[in-house]
Formats: C-alpha cells, sequence, structure tokens
C-alpha cells in the first residue's frame, strides 16, 4: 500500500515537473517575441480582420499588416468593445502594429482609444 502512494507521489511530481517546464517554454518564447519588437521597434499600419468569441467568455481580435510587400497576422485578447461607430471589434479599421524589423513575424497592436479592452500582457513593450 505505501509503495502504491509512493508511486503516485512520484507520478504526480513527474507531471508537476512537465507542466512547468512548458510553462517555462512559453513564457521564454513570449519574452523572446516582446523582447525582438521592443529592440528591432518598427510601426507600421495594419487593419483589424476579425473580432470573435472565445470559449472562455473573452475575446480575441485579429489583425494584419504588411512588410515589404508580405502579409502577416498577429491576435491579441481582448473584452467586448464596440467602436464609436458602433463595429463589433472595430473590424476593418486600421490600427497601428508595431513589429520587430529583425522578425517581422513579431508584433505588438496598439487600439489606441481601446487600449483598455486589451487583456494580452506583453512581457516587455
Amino acid at each position: 500500500m505505501e509503495e502504491e502512494i509512493s508511486e503516485k507521489k512520484a507520478s504526480d511530481i513527474g507531471t508537476l515537473i512537465i507542466i512547468g517546464i512548458i510553462i517555462i517554454g512559453i513564457l521564454i518564447y513570449h519574452y523572446r517575441k516582446d523582447s525582438s519588437v521592443t529592440e528591432y521597434k518598427t510601426e507600421t499600419v495594419g487593419k483589424i480582420t476579425d473580432f470573435r468569441h472565445r470559449k472562455d467568455f473573452s475575446y480575441s481580435l485579429k489583425y494584419e499588416y504588411y512588410v515589404d510587400g508580405i502579409k502577416y497576422e498577429g491576435s491579441v485578447g481582448t473584452g467586448f468593445f464596440k467602436c464609436a461607430d458602433g463595429t463589433k471589434g472595430c473590424v476593418g479599421k486600421e490600427v497601428t502594429v508595431f513589429y520587430s524589423s529583425k522578425e517581422p513575424k513579431y508584433s505588438q497592436v496598439d487600439l489606441g482609444e481601446y487600449e483598455e479592452h486589451k487583456t494580452t500582457i506583453y512581457l516587455k513593450e
């Protein structure tokens, strides 16, 4: 009986270690991405292309932008909001996008007057 409990504890500890490694990996990826945008920050105009409700009761806003004729896409978590003209999530509206000149696929979006609705946290701005 004690042996079964020890095996269960070892299994639980192994699972926690794996989860911890995954979380650390995700944080390192996002820190690297955000650091690249901060260090090589270049500004362009993008466009909001989609605004969807997610299963966790938040929203996902997608945007696109072009660098040297190449289309890139990004997304950010938000709460629900409408533009002054009533457009949900300001779909179709222009936004400021900051991207890494070294790695243009890495970006951060500035929602201007609707920035307070953004729920995504950048590790480095």
